[in-house]
């Protein structure tokens, strides 16, 4: 499977990347370049992508971050 890399910022300040299927980098793309405010849930417009990846393009936290910040997930 082919992937691209998003880059972000945290608002922690770190610079973190994360790989996405290139298969669905129109709708990740139209997602990330909506106005503010007229941007669909990501939930709704991204379903595919599990939830460490919704996070990402939504704050730039990557996974290792959140889990220094809030530690491990107990589920």
């Amino acid at each position: 499977m082919s992937t691209f890399a998003i880059v972000k910022v945290s608002p922690s300040g770190r610079v973190g990347q994360m790989q996405f299927p290139f298969e669905h980098w129109l709708e990740i793309n139209l997602w990330m370049t909506a106005p503010p405010g007229h941007r669909p849930h990501i939930q709704r417009a991204l379903p595919f992508l599990d939830a460490e990846h919704r996070e990402f393009l939504i704050s730039g936290t990557t996974p290792e971050e959140w889990r220094e910040i809030f530690g491990e997930d107990d589920e």
